[in-house]
């Protein structure tokens, strides 16, 4: 995929997010409607920036119905031999929310795309699109914990992904989060786990991660950090 499709799918991204809340009834005004995520993840290995909007276009969002996904990131990870190669991935997927009490679940399956400025004597090298699934699930254990669970699978090199986080809300405003994330693709596993806290202000959601990760090759420092915010 060119770089300038990419610059199109983050302005794809902004848009969502931002569109007109229009079409919406009285009794649901005060639901949300959009999500918009962006943040960095950082390790001994990769260095990553990214950005994505969840659209709940039937409904809020803690409400059962459609779901459209997009999804964009770029940054660059280290070779065995140390040189770092400069990617480029994004994904836009459709699904359904599922809700039964305080547990819920969301499926999509929809299509991505990667681009590694490596040499062709790399597994991977150049732009690949394909397949993408991806489910995502959440359950509130008490008025304090959420539990969160993700799994995912693209054919685009044949990644299979996955992560489990838990957050405690220690105040209105500061919680406590840990996580334990992980991938697996044709170049082998990745894995990271750490722990942070979490913060609400202004209606934005933040939250900051640290640990450790790895992969064959290396163990080190990872840092996440992410903002959310709903409308």
């Amino acid at each position: 995929m060119p770089r300038k499709y990419w610059g199109a799918l983050h302005a794809a991204i902004v848009f969502i997010a931002f569109m007109p809340e229009t079409g919406t009834s009285a009794a649901m005004a005060d639901d949300s409607l959009h999500d918009l995520f962006f943040g960095t993840d950082l390790s001994v290995t990769s260095r990553f920036v990214y950005s994505g909007a969840v659209l709940a276009p039937m409904g809020g969002l803690d409400q059962p119905g459609l779901r459209i996904r997009a999804y964009g990131g770029a940054g660059d990870y280290k070779l065995d031999d140390g040189t770092w190669v400069d990617k480029q991935a994004g994904h836009l997927l459709a699904g359904w929310a599922f809700w039964h009490g305080d547990l819920g679940v969301t499926v999509y399956a929809g299509v991505a795309a990667e681009r590694h400025d490596a040499p062709t004597t790399q597994s991977k090298h150049g732009t690949k699109t394909g397949a993408s699934v991806l489910a995502e699930g959440w359950w509130r254990v008490d008025p304090q914990t959420v539990l969160s669970a993700t799994a995912g699978y693209s054919d685009v090199y044949e990644t299979v992904s996955g992560r489990i986080g838990v957050t405690r809300e220690v105040t209105d405003r500061w919680g406590l989060i840990a996580e334990v994330r992980g991938s697996d693709d044709i170049d082998g596993p990745y894995w990271a786990a750490g722990a942070g806290i979490t913060t609400r202000a202004y209606g934005l959601d933040a939250a900051v991660i640290a640990g450790a990760s790895g992969d064959d090759d290396d163990t080190g420092f990872s840092l996440r950090a992410e903002i959310r915010m709903r409308r």
